[in-house]
């Protein structure tokens, strides 16, 4: 191989290798992002005044979106908007017709455990307000509620400023009085995919 040849192998490794090498996100960078995933609500706690039933749910789905951004190295910031879409399977052992939906605004912080790699996991903490609304038949209830949300995941850079997203949530409910029932235990459990975009 004569040596102009070399030197061209040289600078494409080079090259190839400089620009595949992932973006390290600068404080204060914003990004938007939006995932989608499965929710598993699991059994809650009616009261209905003489006693207590159990409501349980098929698997549902979320979908959410917002903005974030670097607010120092290997700590991130997101504002979201989430919605969770449920139908009721068993209420007292009995099937039951209607759906259950989520709508929170959340603030959420979260630690990347590396930082320059392709590769990062993570994990996050955060609290929010929305509206849980329940429908059967032609009858809609409504109620407030305070959400708390712990995300564990894993992104992968497959661009220079696109990450890929897949994550485990845990997200839970204040207790909420709706249709003249106190309904408590509103946990569920979620595996969502998604992708977050930086400029």
């Amino acid at each position: 191989m004569s040596k102009f040849y070399r030197i061209a192998l040289i600078f494409l490794i080079t090259g190839v290798i400089g620009f595949a090498k992932p973006v390290v996100a600068q404080v204060g960078d914003p990004y938007i992002f939006g995932n989608i995933g499965l929710t598993q609500f699991t059994e809650q706690d009616v009261d209905v005044g003489p006693a207590v039933f159990g409501l349980d749910y098929d698997v549902g789905f979320n979908i959410e979106g917002g903005v974030g951004t670097t607010f120092a190295p290997q700590f991130r910031g997101e504002m979201g908007l989430s919605l969770k879409h449920a139908s009721p399977d068993t209420f007292a052992g009995s099937s039951v017709d209607g759906t259950a939906t989520t709508f929170h605004v959340t603030g959420t912080a979260f630690f990347d455990f590396t930082e320059g790699q392709p590769l990062t996991p993570y994990v996050g903490a955060g609290i929010g307000l929305g509206v849980i609304s329940a429908e059967a038949g032609t009858e809609s209830e409504s109620a407030f509620s305070f959400a708390f949300q712990l995300p564990l995941g894993v992104s992968y850079k497959i661009q220079p400023n696109m990450d890929f997203n897949a994550f485990y949530r845990f997200w839970l409910s204040s207790p909420i009085t709706i249709a003249d029932a106190d309904v408590s235990n509103i946990f569920a459990h979620e595996l969502s995919v998604g992708l977050r975009y930086y400029f």
